[in-house]
């Protein structure tokens, strides 16, 4: 039997992330995916329904309910056993270019909470995708750890989103540990090659114009663009994104930052809105606080900066490191000023052949031929 057709069904155990469906949907068409959306019953009592998004050829996605992991994970491990043992039979929507009736080879796991189910797949070959450092959210600490520890272990290879989650893992488990970032789609590359109409809602904004996408949260450095703002009173400091409800004292300070009169809140915008805004942007601002938790994510939003012709100034996250000398690292408030000094004085020159060059390396059809290329290579023990 060839390679190929070895891990030609996959089954993958979804974390309701937008970027693993991205990877899993950038599949070649010879591998047929099973990605399996997972909800509690909570959320279907209450009313709402899956947003199951229409995926490539040969990529279906469905719904699995279950009590929930934490409370009851032996009931909802064995829900979820049930329901793919059901979807290997069913196929998809043409049974036989799909792999109807036939058993999934490979089956990725994206969270610690599928320890147990992993157990019930010794037939396969096991993945563990760790698309994001689950012990350092503050919940269930003791159980999660133990959980990863268990995929760790169980698990035949493993893909960590971060060179820092890589190194972590390495000296936990004997398996391989392959380091696997995110990227961005070939479609939003050519949408960022076009030109945009201006945003209506950036006309009143004074430049320059250093702007950061993407949710708002306490994994900012506020204090860090509290000073820059302070700093720098005629740049405008500009974000894109909703505020995530957090505790009273991070509130507190994000709210004072907003309020400064150089710092623009723009909300929550249309993502078809992305190109225009990042096109606008005479900087592209990371500014994610320099923390274990920071230090082991691959944050997206240097991936959609990647894409323009931009300069990207990011705080010093380990992941920053992997994209020089595309993006500058600012070590403080100093450096910061000093680089956007550089950028606005028009001495900082940007290599746009070297950094398509390099995006293109970095898209999620790379990221899903990589993943393909070593799961077709492993062996069953």
């Amino acid at each position: 039997m060839p390679a190929q057709d070895a891990v030609a069904r996959w089954c993958v155990m979804d974390g309701d992330a937008r970027w693993v469906r991205s990877l899993f949907d950038a599949m070649p068409t010879a591998v047929a995916v099973d990605l399996a959306r997972v909800y509690s019953l909570g959320w279907l009592i209450r009313g709402k329904r899956p947003g199951l998004e229409t995926m490539q050829a040969n990529k279906i996605m469905f719904p699995v309910y279950i009590p929930g992991w934490r409370r009851f994970p032996k009931l909802s491990g064995h829900i979820t056993a049930s329901a793919l043992k059901w979807r290997a039979k069913k196929g998809g929507k043409n049974s036989r270019t799909h792999g109807g009736g036939r058993e999934f080879g490979v089956h990725v796991y994206t969270l610690p909470y599928y320890a147990e189910l992993c157990r019930q797949h010794a037939s396969a070959k096991r993945v563990y995708f760790a698309f994001d450092p689950y012990q350092y959210y503050g919940w269930y600490c003791d159980a999660v750890e133990k959980q990863e520890q268990s995929m760790l272990e169980i698990c035949d290879v493993v893909f960590a989103i971060s060179q820092k989650l890589a190194e972590d893992f390495r000296k936990r488990t004997s398996k391989p540990v392959i380091y696997l970032p995110n990227a961005t789609s070939r479609e939003f590359l050519t949408r960022m090659r076009e030109e945009s109409s201006p945003l209506e809602i950036l006309a009143q904004i004074p430049r320059p114009m250093v702007g950061c996408v993407g949710q708002i949260n306490r994994s900012y450095d506020w204090d860090l663009i509290e000073a820059l703002a302070t700093r720098e009173p005629k740049v405008s400091w500009v974000f894109v994104g909703p505020v995530f409800h957090e505790e009273d004292a991070i509130m507190s300070q994000i709210n004072r930052v907003f309020a400064m009169p150089n710092v623009f809140h723009l909300g929550k915008q249309p993502h078809g809105d992305l190109p225009g805004f990042l096109q606008a942007f005479d900087v592209c601002f990371n500014p994610l606080a320099v923390n274990h938790h920071n230090d082991r994510r691959s944050p997206l939003r240097l991936y959609d900066y990647l894409a323009t012709d931009r300069p990207i100034l990011s705080t010093a996250i380990r992941e920053a490191y992997e994209h020089e000398p595309h993006v500058m690292i600012g070590q403080d408030v100093a450096s910061c000023v000093e680089i956007l000094h550089r950028v606005f004085s028009s001495n900082e020159v940007i290599d746009l052949t070297k950094r398509r060059a390099y995006i293109e390396k970095n898209t999620w059809e790379c990221r899903a031929q990589e993943m393909l290329a070593i799961v077709n290579s492993m062996e069953l023990d």
